[in-house]
């Protein structure tokens, strides 16, 4: 039991001092001068890419009747 308390303070510690590491900094995109206050959206982006690959390779007939 003294081993999972020590272990749990320990974990505990350690997200701790991540949290107060992440206040402290800056966030990284916010340095580079955009207009935008979010970062690009990873997942929108990949499934535009992926409607607009799928429409191309429509037109270029890769899709059989």
């Amino acid at each position: 039991m003294k081993d999972r308390k020590k272990v749990l303070a320990a974990v505990t510690a350690g997200v701790h001092a991540y949290i107060e590491s992440q206040e402290k900094e800056p966030a990284p995109f916010a340095l580079r001068g955009r207009r935008e206050a979010f970062p690009p959206n990873l997942w929108g982006m990949d499934g535009r890419q992926e409607i607009m690959q799928g429409k191309r390779m429509w037109q270029m007939r890769w899709f059989k009747k």
